[in-house]
């Protein structure tokens, strides 16, 4: 496609026009309704952490928690080899059971050039701040691409907006907030956003109640591989591979 200064939205088909739509009539003639929103800031205590801590057996409880586990049994139930061009697969390791930070894919057989596929959520940073929990996902969708030999400047993203009931002020302003965050976060990065999709009002009835789902925000991020040879994937390769832990820290380890 391209732009033209006509003011027309217009389709083709082989050449043929099969559609033609004023843009002024898609833009502005649609009634729009007004809603309050608001958010206010929540405060949380720090967790006090005990002096001794069993890190082995909290580990251990991490690790196996469904948010965390490796999702084998789920992946293996879809067929990522069909028409072959996974070049890095979604699961890595020496038993091909451990999650990868991404999937590369090689659509040209001739062509070492591959696109990177990622994606960045954390749905419980929203109850702290929604903001953030956009600034997250995005950077995390674009540091898993990275990881996966993706060229950030030749990268853009994607939105999910799941979301509960958005005739509620208080639902509706987190997705403002979250949507202040996914502009502010794009534009620092400088990735565009080229697509999105929207499921709001998720609600349910829990005891007679009715309830919202979590806000969520997942991010997908497409990006170019100049070379799927060298896209690394996320496992040890042998014994003593080093860990680096990027950006400062604190005890949270205990």
């Amino acid at each position: 496609g391209r732009f033209e200064n006509t003011g027309k939205l217009k389709l083709l088909y082989k050449n043929e026009k099969v559609g033609e739509l004023d843009m002024d009539f898609l833009h502005n003639k649609c009634p729009l309704s007004r809603k309050k929103a608001y958010w206010k800031r929540k405060r949380f205590a720090e967790p006090v952490l005990p002096k001794k801590l069993r890190l082995g057996e909290i580990l251990l409880k991490l690790l196996s928690h469904p948010n965390i586990a490796s999702k084998e049994i789920v992946i293996r139930q879809y067929d990522h080899e069909v028409q072959g061009m996974s070049a890095l697969k979604p699961l890595v390791g020496w038993e091909n059971d451990g999650p990868s930070d991404g999937a590369v894919l090689r659509p040209f057989p001739d062509s070492k050039r591959g696109i990177v596929i990622t994606c960045g959520i954390n749905p419980y940073y929203g109850k702290i701040d929604p903001y953030w929990m956009a600034a997250s996902s995005i950077e995390e969708a674009m540091r898993n691409s990275v990881a996966c030999g993706g060229n950030p400047n030749k990268a853009a993203i994607l939105d999910n907006f799941s979301w509960g009931d958005v005739n509620n002020p208080k639902i509706l302003g987190e997705l403002v907030r979250t949507s202040y965050g996914c502009y502010d976060t794009a534009v620092a990065l400088k990735v565009p956003f080229i697509s999105g999709k929207d499921s709001l009002n998720n609600v349910f009835s829990l005891k007679g109640k009715k309830k919202s789902i979590l806000s969520t925000l997942l991010i997908s991020c497409v990006s170019i591989c100049d070379d799927v040879t060298k896209s690394p994937s996320s496992n040890f390769k042998q014994a003593r591979n080093l860990i680096y832990i990027i950006g400062k820290t604190k005890k949270e380890m205990g």
